[in-house]
């Protein structure tokens, strides 16, 4: 019996001699716990959404056009959850600002936006100034009497040789009328008006309550003043707007508030007196100015 029990032990060192390792699932055999399966990529290395399956999700993005016309309706995103493009639509009388999140308010929407969902964008819009100048025809403008005489309720929009808008913007001409240097503006007014002398200026002023404050009397109600200064109450229809100036070498400025006027008074060869309002005083102030410069003008009856 000891002699088979020590043939048994032999013959196990033996095998187990010529079989080192044979159960050993701890080195780096393709199926053992240091070398793992590895599952299929569910990652979404683009950088976009995707179904949490490890596809790629493409969303579809719809464009509203908001009252114009677009083509195409909608686009797929790519794989980074991006539109590749955004379309330009189209309105009639309308400038186009751009793609927001909703139809008002919302956000701006560019081709940097990643969706995670299917999305509608809106597109936004500015309505253009048709304009057409008011011309020399005094029946296309508002009058008015103060005291004894009567003026032009609004600045002169007649479109001469010379005149401008303000920054050559059709919005400004609408809002403030044309912008004229002395000479132009001598001729420019309708037939039976005339370019007002610094004497029938100082009138109207008198009739404001004197230069101090006649400022605030003839100021439109929508100037607003700053400063301290009382806000317009356009007491007699006035209507003063604050339309800037322009310069000879095509410079702008002051609009919004400051407003000049032309007298048809010289002041020597070069300069002539003007009528100024501004934002921050209740004067009525005379000052004489470069004829080459470019102000308003307002017209009074012959």
């Amino acid at each position: 019996m000891f002699k088979s029990i020590f043939k048994a032990v032999a013959v196990s060192a033996v095998a187990a001699f010529f079989c080192v390792g044979c159960g050993d699932k701890s080195d780096d055999g393709p199926d053992g716990p240091d070398n793992p399966v590895i599952p299929p990529d569910t990652t979404n290395s683009g950088g976009g959404p995707d179904n949490g399956g490890g596809t790629k999700s493409s969303y579809t993005i719809t464009f509203n056009a908001n009252g114009g016309t677009v083509s195409p309706t909608s686009a797929k995103t790519g794989d980074d959850g991006k539109l590749a493009s955004l379309p330009t639509p189209t309105r009639s009388g309308y400038t186009f600002d751009g793609w927001f999140t909703a139809a008002t308010g919302g956000t701006a929407v560019t081709v940097s936006n990643v969706y995670s969902s299917n999305a509608t964008i809106y597109a936004r819009w500015t309505a253009e100034v048709s304009y057409i100048s008011k011309g020399s025809d005094i029946s296309n403008y508002k009058t008015i009497v103060i005291g004894t005489q009567k003026w032009m309720a609004e600045n002169l929009d007649n479109d001469v040789a010379g005149s401008v808008c303000y920054k050559n913007s059709a919005d400004s001409c609408a809002k403030y009328g044309r912008l004229y240097n002395w000479n132009d503006a001598k001729s420019a007014c309708p037939a039976g008006w005339h370019l007002p002398d610094t004497t029938e200026w100082n009138t109207l002023e008198d009739f404001a309550g004197g230069k101090e404050t006649g400022g605030t009397k003839l100021k439109s109600t929508s100037w607003k003043s700053w400063g301290g200064a009382a806000e317009g109450t356009d007491e007699y229809g006035f209507s003063a707007l604050p339309g800037g100036y322009g310069g000879p070498s095509g410079f702008f400025g002051a609009v919004g508030n400051d407003g000049f006027w032309w007298s048809s008074t010289e002041n020597g060869p070069y300069v002539a007196w003007r009528r100024e309002l501004t934002s921050s005083s209740e004067y009525v102030l005379r000052v004489s100015y470069d004829k080459t410069h470019l102000i308003s003008v307002r017209c009074v009856q012959d």
